[in-house]
């Protein structure tokens, strides 16, 4: 045991000490903000919450974008707040999904339907330039590439916003790797989104519960499989949506379902890397579970990284409930302290690529 101690701390050093429970914990929690100045009462909070080894990762959305001066400001900040390296992410997939617009400075960036017109190598100097001012705004993450099929013509969340390269697996492998390695080239990590496939579908998982079980096929899992074996999966992104086939017990979804995630994604397609979940502040899960038994769940079906952008029936800081959330449920053995150990570590690995 006194062995295994030793072991422990030599390989989870944090930059001054040996790395604690709670700061294990804190690695795998990434949230959302109000306000886009470092003088905000959320601001602040995130960055005390940061500096406290409670989050690890912070999600940009609409509203916290403000001028170029506003957001370089706030990512400043927000990676001088901790010893470790904190995920700044985005969601700039081009088209209707693009947070930052040219009015902030940012290039204009097509939808991946867009993008197929253009060349594979046209796509990827695309991306690599939306990279490039990610990057130097201080973001060292986006959430994309999508490599969900575009199955249903009609669907409102991906076909309806042109955010599918087609339904040829081989053409949305290759427009994805695109803008993966674009990514990479800029020093930015990636996120496959969304698990295992969320084309086929005839709702929207922000609004409510969407039920796959009758329209999903395993062609959907092509792309992802693929891009695993090209070494392009920085994360991947569950979807919170209803297939049978990958329910744990009654209508689970898969973001919370240990045969998604660990027996399909990682058994079946040899994934090995990190699992960020879908933001857990969406309907299909707020409708559906409370909080704490949706984070529960995640974790234990093998996410590593929980996404929650807000969560209006909590009082103070997102992060540090969120935090509290995952801390209790080991005290309590609801999570084993090895699932904590295991997601860290491949949080670590994934953050010492980064510049």
């Amino acid at each position: 045991m006194r062995g295994f101690l030793i072991v422990f701390m030599l390989l989870f050093a944090a930059p001054s000490q040996a790395v604690t429970l709670n700061e294990m914990i804190g690695q795998m929690v990434l949230v959302g903000f109000d306000g886009k100045d470092i003088q905000t009462r959320s601001v602040k909070g995130l960055l005390a919450d940061i500096k406290a080894s409670k989050v690890g990762g912070v999600l940009f959305l609409g509203h916290n974008v403000g001028t170029a001066q506003e957001m370089l400001r706030l990512t400043v900040a927000i990676e001088a707040a901790s010893p470790y390296k904190t995920f700044v992410t985005i969601d700039q997939e081009g088209g209707y999904v693009a947070r930052m617009k040219p009015e902030n400075g940012a290039p204009r960036l097509p939808s991946a339907k867009q993008m197929t017109i253009l060349s594979p190598q046209a796509a990827h100097d695309k991306y690599y330039e939306t990279a490039l001012f990610l990057r130097g705004s201080g973001f060292n993450v986006n959430f994309g590439p999508v490599v969900d099929l575009e199955i249903n013509k009609d669907n409102p969340i991906i076909a309806k916003l042109e955010r599918s390269y087609g339904t040829d697996t081989k053409n949305v492998s290759e427009y994805a790797f695109m803008f993966v390695d674009a990514h990479h080239r800029a020093g930015m990590l990636t996120s496959l989104k969304h698990f295992p496939g969320h084309g086929s579908s005839a709702g929207d998982s922000h609004k409510g519960f969407v039920d796959i079980s009758k329209t999903w096929n395993e062609i959907e899992l092509v792309p992802f499989k693929n891009m695993i074996g090209w070494k392009a999966a920085d994360m991947v992104m569950v979807a919170h949506v209803f297939l049978d086939s990958m329910s744990d017990d009654g209508k689970v979804p898969t973001s919370l379902s240990r045969k998604a995630i660990t027996d399909v994604l990682r058994g079946q397609l040899g994934y090995d890397g990190v699992v960020v979940s879908d933001d857990m502040a969406m309907g299909a899960i707020a409708n559906e579970f409370t909080a704490k038994v949706a984070i529960i769940k995640a974790i234990n079906a093998g996410t590593d990284i929980v996404m929650m952008s807000s969560n209006l029936k909590i009082k103070g800081s997102l992060g540090s409930w969120v935090h509290g959330v995952i801390s209790q449920a080991v005290a309590n053995k609801q999570i084993s302290k090895q699932t904590i150990v295991d997601a860290y570590t491949r949080i670590q690995k994934l953050k010492n690529r980064l510049p």
